[in-house]
């Protein structure tokens, strides 16, 4: 409806800038119907005056037009009948047809006074009714002003007895609470000696409670770094065994090159004639490949100590780029070297230990930035785990069973996740949501500290960004995975 009444607003304007009596007539009698519906009886009131004048405008002008047209009607047919007939003969018949026409034009005439009459009746009759609701509408605007501010006056007088009950009760309510002040008051001195004492004794407690929470934190530094050195002594008996390799090879080769060197001498020794030049660069060819397998083993031997360094370093390191696929197999041949030569030490008549190890790298994980070292501490501490857990499964009665590592990397949705699984006793459900937490450890006394996961989850977590979760079910194997910002 308030659409309607703003097309209808748009229409009298245009009407009014055209100055047509017939569009006026007609928007301002559809505008005071819509006023009326909405109840706008004053408007509408207004509206349809506008109405009345424009129609009985717009009746004079067509009754102007049509006695306009009938007087042209009749000089042309007085004309035409003049030129059909001749003069002589059609004076009669003209002044006839004259009075015909006037008889005519006063029975259309009255026609239309009769029919303006009519509508001047009903434009009556609705400003009357338009009239009646518009006073109708003021009466009962008035009687709801009335009945307002009747309702406030008695608004004000119950708020005024209001008043003056709340003020008794509150001189009754005061008289009260002072009487209870002044006991409160007895009671508050008597506890006040009280709380004293309390104090006093709190204090004490305090003081002992922070002794321990001191001589807690001192044990927890003290098994921390325990279990850093404990680890850095794992790697690096797993590095000496590892840089052993490439040292036996360099000696080797170093052995054979002195005995090329000095058959290369013995021919020389020999007169010019009698020298074979396809066995001098036989000797040399064989030397130089000795030389080029002793630089590349030599090199490989300072890349380990350097591992080695880096992973002994104290402090939180600095991050650079990383390949992290290098690293995880590097830590996983450490892990399970030191694994092998642990069991060996330890059960001289168990039989030696031996695993499955199943890769698969990402080529597409490429270089993260990353702090290596504490990375590497975080996957030697899990393959350490996994390679225990196939171990102690092992040890039982399975005849079928095979000891299983599985080592991943993949690129997923712009982050790197490494996936680190075995087949081994697997963990307890009611226990994962513990195994993170410092110094809980699911191995027998003397066999871990219970530092090794938490250290490695605030490594992954808070130094890293990433996260460490861990997915197990009993006699079926645990899974770690580390998600790292890729």
């Amino acid at each position: 409806m308030l659409k309607a009444k703003g097309y209808a607003d748009t229409a009298c304007s245009i009407a009014q800038d055209l100055q047509s009596l017939t569009l006026i007539k007609e928007t301002e009698l559809t505008l005071s119907q819509i006023e009326e519906a909405l109840g706008h009886f004053e408007i509408a009131l207004k509206s349809y005056q506008r109405h009345i004048t424009a129609k009985e405008a717009a009746i004079k002008q067509e009754d102007q037009s049509r006695i306009t047209g009938m007087v042209m009607q009749y000089d042309f047919d007085k004309k035409e009948t003049a030129l059909r007939y001749e003069q002589q003969l059609t004076n009669a018949r003209l002044q006839q047809q004259t009075l015909l026409n006037h008889q005519q034009a006063q029975d259309l005439s009255l026609k239309t006074q009769a029919a303006q009459l009519a509508s001047k009746e009903r434009d009556v009759q609705r400003l009357q009714y338009l009239q009646e609701k518009a006073q109708k509408q003021e009466r009962e605007r008035q009687l709801s002003l009335a009945e307002k501010e009747k309702a406030l006056g008695e608004s004000a007088l119950a708020l005024s007895k209001t008043e003056v009950e709340s003020k008794n009760q509150q001189r009754n309510y005061l008289l009260v609470g002072l009487t209870l002040l002044t006991l409160l008051l007895g009671l508050l001195a008597k506890g006040y000696r009280q709380l004293q004492q309390q104090k006093q004794e709190v204090h004490r407690q305090h003081e002992k409670a922070e002794q321990a929470l001191a001589d807690l934190r001192a044990t927890q530094a003290q098994l921390v770094q325990r279990e850093k050195m404990a680890s850095l002594g794992e790697l690096t008996a797993g590095i000496a065994h590892e840089i052993q390799n490439p040292l036996n090879f360099v000696n080797n080769f170093s052995e054979v090159s002195v005995e090329l060197v000095q058959e290369l001498e013995d021919e020389w020794k020999r007169p010019p004639g009698d020298r074979d030049e396809g066995l001098e660069k036989e000797l040399l060819g064989d030397l130089n490949q000795n030389l080029s397998k002793i630089a590349h083993h030599g090199k490989r031997a300072g890349t380990i100590v350097r591992g080695m360094l880096e992973h002994s370093r104290t402090g939180t390191g600095q991050k650079q780029p990383t390949n992290l696929n290098a690293l995880a197999e590097e830590y996983l041949r450490l892990a399970y070297q030191n694994q092998k030569r642990a069991a060996e030490s330890n059960e001289s008549n168990a039989p030696a230990f031996d695993c499955q190890l199943n890769t698969r790298y990402d080529e597409s994980v490429g270089k993260l930035t990353i702090v290596p070292q504490e990375v590497g501490r975080v996957l030697l501490n899990l393959y350490n785990n996994a390679f225990y857990a196939v171990q102690q499964r092992s040890r039982g009665n399975e005849k079928s069973y095979v000891p299983q590592v599985w080592v991943s990397t993949e690129r997923v949705n712009g982050a790197v996740r490494v996936r680190i699984q075995d087949n081994g006793t697997g963990i307890a459900e009611s226990v994962q949501t513990k195994i993170f937490q410092p110094f809980f450890t699911t191995k027998p006394t003397g066999e871990g500290t219970g530092l090794g996961l938490s250290l490695s989850y605030d490594i992954i977590t808070k130094g890293h960004g990433g996260t460490l979760n861990v997915v197990s079910s009993p006699e079926q194997g645990a899974e770690f995975v580390i998600t790292l910002p890729g």
